[in-house]
């Protein structure tokens, strides 16, 4: 232990006791776009901006009027 100081040294020796409940599968948000939509969606970003960033894609559909603001929130995840 020398070098180290003794806190350091037991944070980094302990054992976390495993887990007691199992692991629960995420529910979707219930305002989340279907599957289908989102690879609408993926699509059209990949062929019109494959080098821009998110910021400049959401503001260039928003000036084609392509997304409105309403549905860029489910656009986004």
């Amino acid at each position: 232990m020398a070098g180290v100081a003794q806190a350091t040294w037991y944070r980094h020796h302990r054992q976390s006791p495993a887990s007691l409940r199992p692991a629960r599968r995420r529910k979707p948000h219930p305002a989340a776009l279907p599957q289908a939509a989102r690879d609408q969606v993926r699509a059209v970003l990949n062929e019109h901006f494959v080098d821009a960033s998110p910021a400049t894609a959401y503001f260039a559909l928003l000036d084609e009027a392509y997304i409105s603001d309403v549905g860029c929130a489910n656009m986004a995840r």
